[in-house]
């Protein structure tokens, strides 16, 4: 069974999933008359079902994002042209987009869906840059932990904390990190 998702997957593998997310597009739907039904899923151009490797002439092609509208497969994050984006106004703006009709609506979600994206990308190419960064200094020289806190790194919005795990997994303390402290509201 070749599949881009688990949706598809599970559509196909049980009638009972199937039905009850055709219910549940329905229902979306009629609350929802202008909404974007999450049908299309982003095309991972990183991530190839091991069937796509092997037989790459038969496999479907992967759905993608419409050109036209700035949609590339994703990757943006990694030049670091993006990295002080002020990500708080980009979502501030588009949170305040004008939605009274269907094309406001459409333009709304889809420059949502890329300043999304965007964000993601960034972040997670950030986030393994700072990674990479600490386990090489870790390697050079031993590290002394403030509070389990092992690096920390403020590019523009962004907040990068890297923390140093329990030893023993049996002996971990449950942590929270409030929305205060992960946003630094308070400060």
């Amino acid at each position: 069974i070749l599949s881009h998702n688990l949706v598809d997957l599970l559509r196909q593998l049980s009638r009972a999933f199937d039905n009850a997310y055709d219910d549940l597009m329905k229902a979306f739907s009629e609350r929802n008359k202008f909404g974007n039904l999450p049908y299309g899923f982003r095309a991972n151009t990183w991530l190839t079902p091991p069937a796509a490797a092997q037989s790459p002439s038969i496999f479907p092609p992967l759905p993608v994002e419409d050109e036209s509208w700035g949609g590339n497969g994703g990757g943006w994050g990694r030049d670091g042209k993006y990295d002080l984006i002020p990500w708080a106004n980009e979502f501030r703006f588009v949170a305040s987009m004008p939605c009274k009709t269907p094309e406001e609506r459409q333009i709304r979600d889809r420059k949502a869906f890329l300043i999304h994206s965007l964000f993601v990308d960034v972040a997670i190419f950030r986030a393994v840059s700072t990674l990479r960064h600490v386990m090489e200094k870790m390697n050079l020289t031993p590290t002394t932990v403030n509070d389990g806190i092992l690096h920390t790194e403020k590019l523009g919005d962004l907040n990068i904390t890297v923390m140093k795990d329990a030893s023993l997994a049996s002996s971990k303390i449950d942590t929270k990190i409030d929305g205060l402290r992960a946003t630094a509201l308070d400060q």
